[in-house]
């Protein structure tokens, strides 16, 4: 980022909200491709601090973001705390998309959102059956800026859900969705989503995030951030030399809270796997 943009950034007030036009200057930041997509598809901006919401005109977006001060605000108290850092001042331009099919599209990928870390871009979708995701594609752009890329995986995305710390709304906690899960006789083996994360999420991307947030849950609750920073860089070949239990051991631990746990609501899992969680 150049000195002169910087300077106005922080002369900004940390939060204040604004919608507009792109602005040439801001959108340079980003690749080719996505200059081409705010370009052509008549995309507005909603600013707030160091944040830029990118939406189409016109759309579900431009009529229901109100509130995006507020959560962008939460999003960014939320990964400071599930980091452990102080501050996270790095410029992020979110890029909505009105639709599953329209992100996939874009990014070439099959995910629920996606993240560029070069750009510090992050993909979502917006609408009336879907919230943005700011929490969870900035857990990942900021953990990159602060850990490097992620050998393990499973806690890049483990982490996105964990920091966010609900499922849908506020009714549905990870261990309410958890328990779900296991008495339904739902769950994925821990040591196969230890050893190949990817295909795990390629082919159940609701479940597979779910158990990886109850890793990434499970490590940090039990030996610290700085276990989830080692085994971050590391990777899951070296789970037990980091917390010192074999993942047959870590996996026991994990569905045996869920097994134990007493469940305060009726999860609605159909409506998870179809939104997303």
């Amino acid at each position: 980022m150049n000195r002169p943009y910087l300077f106005l950034l922080v002369m900004m007030s940390i939060f204040t909200a604004a919608c507009g036009g792109l602005n040439t200057q801001v959108i340079g930041e980003l690749s080719e491709a996505d200059q081409k997509l705010l370009k052509e598809n008549n995309y507005e901006t909603f600013q707030s601090g160091q944040f830029f919401v990118h939406y189409p005109s016109e759309s579900y977006t431009a009529e229901h973001n109100k509130d995006f001060e507020t959560r962008l605000q939460t999003a960014l108290e939320n990964i400071k705390r599930t980091i452990a850092i102080d501050a996270y001042d790095q410029t992020v331009h979110f890029i909505i998309f009105e639709d599953q099919a329209s992100l996939n599209s874009h990014t070439g990928k099959e995910y629920w959102y996606f993240i560029n870390p070069r750009t510090h871009a992050a993909y979502l979708v917006h609408n009336e059956n879907r919230e943005p995701y700011f929490t969870r594609t900035l857990f990942q752009l900021a953990a990159v800026d602060t850990w490097g890329l992620a050998k393990a995986e499973i806690l890049a995305f483990g982490g996105a859900l964990f920091a966010k710390g609900i499922c849908q709304d506020i009714t549905f906690f990870l261990d309410e969705v958890g328990a779900k899960i296991i008495r339904d006789n739902n769950i994925m083996s821990y040591r196969a989503l230890f050893q190949d994360f990817i295909p795990a999420l390629d082919g159940a991307p609701v479940l597979a995030e779910i158990q990886a947030a109850a890793l990434f849950q499970f490590v940090y609750d039990n030996f610290g951030v700085n276990k989830v920073k080692q085994l971050w860089e590391e990777g899951m070949p070296r789970l037990e030399g980091v917390v010192y239990m074999s993942p047959g051991e870590v996996e026991a631990e994990i569905l045996g809270r869920w097994r134990n746990y007493t469940p305060t609501t009726e999860v609605d899992w159909d409506k998870i796997k179809l939104e997303g969680c």
